[in-house]
């Protein structure tokens, strides 16, 4: 079983009612069928959207080709999501917030909604007093440097990016753009 260890978060309730886990739903037969009572599918669609992210989580795959992942296929019950549905799914990805469409058929996925991790951030540099100075995307990003408590350590440099954009358009930050990602450099602004 590829995917036996997955499993929901405590943020998960709705996602395991009754005390289902993420996996007993993805055993569920139903689920693979797009369901036509919209209270239903809407369940059902915020259940797709936790398995997908628990997946991705586990599998540390962000950037993703629905179509091909082998989330929506279960061989043990001999169970496939077809093609309207995972397209559902795509949708209910990106409406959730953390996720967004790249290319065709591909979506970046975030483990944390880019405003809130914008926010949590924002609280970090200002607690650490790092206003007013300049740092890489490196120093806030790679595991090596930064700092356990830092909420960007080790994240998805795509997400960090959106994470610096929000921080940038909201006049908390200036990012500085490099030829590498690795160049880049920002500073946070106190706001009054």
């Amino acid at each position: 079983r590829p995917h036996a260890r997955m499993s929901a978060s405590k943020d998960d309730d709705e996602a395991t009612a009754a005390g289902w886990t993420l996996v007993d739903w993805r055993n569920f037969h139903p689920m693979y069928t797009l369901q036509p009572v919209e209270s239903t599918r809407k369940h059902q669609l915020k259940l797709w959207v936790d398995l997908v992210h628990a997946w991705a989580a586990e599998e540390k795959q962000w950037n993703l080709v629905l179509a091909e992942c082998p989330v929506f296929e279960n061989a043990e019950i001999a169970r496939k999501l077809p093609r309207q549905g995972i397209e559902a799914v795509a949708g209910a990805l990106v409406a959730d917030g953390r996720a967004e469409r790249v290319a065709s058929g591909r979506v970046q996925l975030y483990p944390f909604r880019p405003a809130h991790l914008a926010d949590r951030l924002y609280d970090f540099v200002t607690r650490n007093g790092m206003l007013d100075s300049v740092y890489t995307v490196f120093e806030l990003h790679d595991e090596s440097v930064a700092s356990q408590d830092n909420p960007c350590r080790g994240v998805d440099i795509a997400l960090l990016r959106k994470v610096l954009d929000i921080l940038e358009r909201d006049d908390k930050a200036e990012v500085f753009r490099g030829t590498t990602t690795q160049e880049d450099g920002v500073k946070f602004f106190a706001i009054s």
